[in-house]
């Protein structure tokens, strides 16, 4: 039972305001930029106060407060990486699945003489006798495919295993079975094995990504690595792309 091997190919082609805080002034309700220093003089015919008590509108005031930076920390201003939806995704996914078992329709090395669509529900997947490249390669490099989807979106390990064998359960069952029985092989494999190849391939992606420096062609190795988020997977700002958006790979 050879899993969807277009999916990589087919997969490829397919500040503002800051106001002071709360209790700082019981008086005044400073709106404008946070005070640079501890001792402030604050000018009452600026048009940038709005008087909520009863202050002398004459006299300059004079506030005490602790010292707030006029520009926030580089992590509070850096946006969070955005990603094509998982709902998109997966919809690629099934789409990708259908048109690997349509362009294989005629090919006796994938049907199975004899079978029909309800087999696969009411009997037991089979062992199947595909190659070892087939079911030993092929088979994890996909399910780490499904397995990264869900984790460059924030899912535990745990969950885009379970994402990934959903993925290659609704393909044994649902569209592989349009042409053979369902394998059990394939339904182990791709995702155990996928889960370790695509977590393998998650940490070292993103370690390079920490110190970039520190790693001759860093880009290149990013895109190596995970060429679908930096493709239809929408890194960094979440807009899906035809082509290897490499780089902005960190």
């Amino acid at each position: 039972m050879r899993a969807p091997l277009l999916f990589l190919v087919a997969a490829g082609v397919a500040g503002a305001a800051v106001r002071a805080p709360a209790g700082t002034f019981p008086e005044l309700e400073w709106r404008g930029l946070a005070l640079a220093s501890p001792a402030t003089t604050i000018d009452p015919r600026d048009p940038g106060l709005r008087f909520a008590g009863s202050v002398n509108p004459i006299r300059p005031v004079t506030v005490h407060s602790p010292a707030v930076s006029l520009l926030p920390d580089r992590e509070e201003t850096a946006l969070a990486p955005q990603r094509t939806p998982l709902s998109w995704m997966t919809a690629g996914v099934v789409i990708v699945q259908f048109a690997t078992v349509f362009a294989f329709r005629n090919n006796p090395d994938w049907v199975e003489e004899g079978h029909r669509y309800w087999d696969g529900f009411t009997q037991w997947p089979v062992w199947d006798d595909d190659s070892w490249v087939y079911n030993y390669v092929a088979h994890p490099w996909v399910g780490s495919e499904y397995y990264l989807i869900a984790r460059n979106r924030g899912w535990t390990p745990w969950g885009s295993l379970a994402y990934s064998a959903a993925c290659s359960t609704f393909f044994e069952f649902f569209v592989e079975n349009l042409l053979q029985p369902p394998s059990a092989t394939d339904l182990i494999v791709t995702p155990l094995a996928g889960a370790l190849v695509g977590e393998a391939r998650y940490a070292l992606r993103e370690r390079i990504r920490r110190k970039p420096e520190r790693v001759r062609g860093a880009r290149l190795w990013i895109a190596l690595l995970d060429p679908i988020d930096l493709s239809i997977g929408g890194f960094p700002d979440g807009r899906l792309r035809l082509y290897l958006n490499w780089k902005h790979a960190f």
